[in-house]
């Protein structure tokens, strides 16, 4: 029943990963080594459905359905930071092992002298 629903999450969940290692690649190539918190907020865009339902939203509306407006906001803020925290720690944890595996295949010759 949810079949369709799973896979888009899923998708979704992959393309988070995928944007957030490519930052994160990008980020070491120039030589810039905070990535922690780029690849975690990197991925939230799910603020925007809160500023394009405010945006498109009209002062009438507010005034006269004022409970129904803030219950719709209160329930879009919650789901929207609850899919930011999803795909920002799926984001992290992605860019963390990257940066593992590219950090442990890095060897160090020790030179003498």
């Amino acid at each position: 029943m949810f079949g369709l629903l799973s896979l888009v999450l899923l998708l979704l969940l992959v393309l988070c990963a995928e944007r957030a290692i490519v930052l994160t690649y990008a980020l070491l190539m120039s030589e810039n080594y905070h990535w922690w918190w780029s690849s975690f907020i990197s991925i939230n865009v799910y603020a925007y459905a809160m500023i394009f339902y405010l945006r498109t939203i009209g002062v009438k509306q507010v005034q006269f359905h004022i409970v129904s407006t803030l219950t719709y906001v209160s329930y879009v803020c919650i789901i929207s930071v609850g899919f930011g925290l999803m795909t920002g720690y799926v984001g992290f944890t992605a860019s963390y092992i990257v940066a593992q595996k590219l950090y442990s295949s890095i060897r160090v010759d020790q030179c003498t002298t």
